[in-house]
């Protein structure tokens, strides 16, 4: 087999059993990856702050606040970062899933964090501690949790620089747009590592910036309840994406109304595949785990 045609059946069936969480772009001719949209400010937050949930009801749980708070060290786009979905994301409950250690890892972790940083700490933990001593400081022996996210002081500069190269934030996708590419852009609402909500908020900017009409024409984004980073032991989210993207860049065929399948929480049950703002809402009737039972709605 030639070696693009077996890069593209493995992207193929890559797309077909793991749903990408951001971006998966498409230009005619040109065969794109899946592009992770990393925010570099990711921050969790000091007990005792506030925040409030999408629907404005104050969300608490017994001891965890994500709230959302302003920050003046992220990238030029960037005013503050909100909170995260916790509530009902799986933060590392006991489960004989074989997906459970690495849902684990990606949340909340086994460790508390520490210098040296233990692998088993709170991937948020990981993250930062590798990111400060291997980019900021570009000491390997650097002390992360010596370091203040809101007042960095001396690194601020470093920081500075490196959210105005990893932040993937670029508003006006005129030029892709022109060039025939279309973005299928989705996310887990359990997702505990990246918010759903600076995904929404992304969404919206790009919708400010260009017209809501315009993004319309080649942008899909859709949110996933259930759904964790990259995977989930509640509802494990597969959808063939990459037949959808294929579709309507060389065929016109604008995505129609689609099924995501879970494939570990309760293997088999479906779901309809619901553009944001809207989400599955069962209708009162039918069986729970069918996707035909259930309507993408706005509240």
């Amino acid at each position: 087999m030639h070696a693009v045609a077996r890069r593209r059946l493995a992207a193929r069936r890559l797309l077909r059993t793991a749903l990408p969480y951001t971006f998966a772009p498409h230009i005619p001719q040109r065969r794109h990856g899946v592009r992770d949209e990393a925010d570099s400010c990711d921050r969790v937050s000091k007990p005792g702050w506030r925040q409030s949930c999408p629907c404005g009801a104050p969300f608490r749980h017994s001891s965890l606040w994500f709230p959302s708070f302003p920050s003046r060290h992220c990238s030029r786009f960037y005013t503050q970062y909100p909170g995260f979905n916790v509530y009902g994301a799986d933060l590392g409950i006991a489960n004989p899933s074989a997906l459970q250690p690495a849902v684990t890892t990606l949340a909340l972790g086994m460790s508390q964090p520490a210098s040296p940083m233990p692998t088993t700490a709170p991937y948020l933990s990981v993250f930062w501690d590798q990111w400060i001593r291997y980019f900021v400081t570009r000491d390997p022996n650097y002390n992360s949790l010596a370091v203040d996210p809101q007042n960095p002081g001396s690194l601020q500069a470093r920081i500075s620089q490196l959210t105005g190269l990893q932040d993937v934030n670029k508003t006006d996708l005129s030029a892709f747009n022109a060039k025939g590419g279309k973005i299928l852009m989705a996310h887990g609402m359990a997702d505990a590592l990246v918010s759903t909500r600076s995904t929404e908020q992304y969404y919206q900017r790009l919708q400010a910036t260009m017209g809501v009409s315009t993004v319309a024409n080649f942008v899909r984004f859709y949110e996933i309840p259930g759904y964790g980073h990259a995977l989930s032991t509640v509802f494990n989210a597969s959808w063939d994406s990459l037949t959808t993207l294929e579709n309507w860049v060389e065929n016109g065929v604008v995505p129609p109304a689609q099924i995501v399948a879970d494939t570990a929480g309760v293997p088999g049950r479906t779901r309809p595949l619901c553009q944001y703002p809207t989400f599955p809402r069962y209708n009162g009737s039918g069986d729970v785990n069918g996707a035909a039972n259930f309507t993408c709605a706005r509240q």
